[in-house]
């Protein structure tokens, strides 16, 4: 009994192999999709922290007491 016959990568797309490899092209995309924006979440999430501190110094730690005004 012999093994089966070499087929060419054509022969595989035109004969029914169309949707394993489409669905191997889909998977990859998308695990590269959504490896670029788990890394892109992580540096965001150890940005804000800092950006809060920045935006938290600008704002004057008492709160201004002006005659006529209430400030919250």
């Amino acid at each position: 009994m012999a093994g089966p016959a070499y087929q060419s990568l054509t022969y595989l797309l035109v004969t029914g192999w169309k949707m394993p490899i489409l669905i191997t092209i889909v998977y990859g995309f998308m695990n590269f999709i959504h490896g670029k924006t788990k890394t892109r979440l992580k540096i965001q999430d150890e940005e804000l922290p800092r950006a809060r501190e920045i935006q938290e110094s600008l704002l004057p730690k008492p709160i201004p007491e002006l005659p006529g005004f209430e400030v919250a």
